[in-house]
Formats: structure tokens, C-alpha cells, sequence
């Protein structure tokens, strides 16, 4: 873990930036509110955006083992679940989506997503000749990356 906290310093004072980023990529996967508590949890009174390595240390490593922040599960959905729940929304079971009504989804249900985070999503998912996201394949790059 020290090795994976020392490609996200600042510098050699042992700061960390937090932005999300460096939790996401040990398999955690928290909305952007839960980002937002764990630094509230961990940075220092003069907020800079940057956290001391060791208190962020404590805190990844309980939610590692726990698979939560503050009661609430933090962990990334198995390849199984992710795929499930594109299931449940293709509702003819085409194997796909259309790539807008998948965006359109991501506007306005459960954490909504930015704008430039959907165009980032569809643009590395989305059949470039079709439009349609094919979701099994992409399931299992959500569940590892």
C-alpha cells in the first residue's frame, strides 16, 4: 500500500491527494459524498487537498478490510452484479444498450454522473459503428479497473 500511496504524493512530506483517485485505485469504490467524508475525516484543519499518507493509510485499510465507510459498503460490485443490473435494464435481452438511453439514465437516476464522465464512459464503451454499449463485456471492466 505505501507503494501505491507514493505514486499519489505531492512531494516527500508524505501528502497524498485524495480526490478520489488514489481510493478508487486499490478497488474501493465510493460516490463522490463518501470521497468528500473520508477527506473530511482525514485532512488537516487548513485544508489543502492533500492528506498525510499515514492517517490516509488507516482509513483505506479499514475500509479494505471491511468493504465500508461509516456502515456503508464501499467496495466495487462483482462482475456478476454489474452485469445483472444491465440486465434488469435491457429489457428485450439484446445484450446491449443503446448508448443514449444509457446516458440518459446516467443524467437522471441514482448518483448522477457529469457530463464529462458520461461522454469519457460511452466513448470507451459504446460500439463506435453501432452506438450500442455491448454491457458483458464492459461489466468486467467495471468490476477490474
Amino acid at each position: 500500500m505505501d507503494d501505491m500511496l507514493r505514486v499519489f504524493e505531492r512531494d516527500t512530506a508524505g501528502l497524498v491527494d485524495v480526490r478520489g483517485t488514489v481510493i478508487r485505485s486499490m478497488g474501493l469504490n465510493p460516490t463522490e459524498n463518501e470521497v468528500l467524508e473520508i477527506v473530511e475525516a482525514v485532512e488537516e484543519p487548513s485544508s489543502t487537498g492533500f492528506v498525510s499518507s499515514e492517517k490516509l493509510k488507516s482509513v483505506v485499510v479499514a475500509m479494505l478490510l471491511t468493504h465500508e465507510f461509516k456502515g456503508r459498503l464501499v467496495a466495487r460490485d462483482s462482475e456478476s452484479r454489474i452485469l445483472k443490473a444491465f440486465e434488469v435494464l435491457d429489457r428485450e435481452g439484446k445484450g446491449y444498450l443503446p448508448a443514449e438511453y444509457l446516458k440518459e439514465l446516467l443524467t437522471t437516476m441514482g448518483e448522477r454522473f457529469s457530463g464529462e464522465e458520461i461522454t469519457e464512459m460511452v466513448n470507451a464503451a459504446a460500439d463506435p459503428e453501432t452506438g450500442n454499449v455491448y454491457y458483458e463485456e464492459f461489466a468486467s471492466i467495471l468490476a477490474t479497473e
